[in-house]
């Protein structure tokens, strides 16, 4: 193995040959992950949406639907249920929480008795 030591500042970091690196590698498999997913601004929950790829679901509002400010996100995984049942639990939560850029889409669901 190649080795090499290198300093940076006030640390060392060794330099690997191509082979160790091709030996410690990982396959790119990207994973969708379905859920709930909760964006966060300044740690309050401002909208609650479900998806079946949560995370490309998190970089569209990002990166394309700018309305939506947020400063982190959760999720919870829901992988053995069904859409209707996300959907359900998507409902609970707006209404429990009642994140302010849900309000518009879910209207009558907010403002409706749970």
């Amino acid at each position: 193995m190649f080795a090499v030591r290198m300093r940076f500042k006030r640390c060392f970091i060794m330099i690997l040959d191509k082979q160790h690196i091709l030996k410690i590698k990982k396959e790119y498999k990207r994973k969708k992950f379905r859920g709930i997913y909760f964006l966060i601004k300044e740690d309050k929950i401002v909208y609650v949406g479900s998806s079946t790829d949560i995370m490309s679901r998190i970089v569209t509002h990002k990166e394309i639907d700018k309305k939506k400010d947020f400063d982190s996100y959760s999720y919870i995984l829901l992988e053995k249920h069904t859409i209707k049942e996300m959907h359900s639990l998507e409902v609970k939560y707006i209404r429990n929480m009642l994140p302010k850029l849900n309000r518009i889409k879910y209207k009558s669901i907010t403002q409706s008795n749970p």
